[in-house]
């Protein structure tokens, strides 16, 4: 069993806290599946995952206030896959 995320976290600590739990594969990244909607969760494909390297930046951008909304986005390097078999595969 998986952690809950915290409730009534900003987003930008969300969206780093769920990329951090992308780190841990066990349970089939259940740490990373606990932050996902249902939906997210069943389409989520964790066979082929794509590799960022470590120096990643998150930046939030405007808040609608509106729809209590906010976007992050996310800014990486891809370099790679690991395969089924756990392999890397550089780009």
């Amino acid at each position: 069993a998986a952690p809950e995320p915290l409730p009534n976290i900003d987003p930008l600590t969300l969206v780093r806290q769920f990329l951090e739990a992308t780190a841990n594969p066990d349970g089939e990244y259940a740490a990373a599946r606990a932050f996902l909607t249902p939906d997210a969760n069943k389409n989520w494909d964790t066979k082929n995952p794509t590799i960022i390297e470590t120096g990643f930046s998150t930046v939030p951008t405007s808040a609608s206030a509106q729809d209590k909304t906010q976007t992050v986005l996310l800014q990486g390097k891809n370099v790679g896959r690991l395969g089924s078999d756990n392999a890397f595969t550089s780009l």
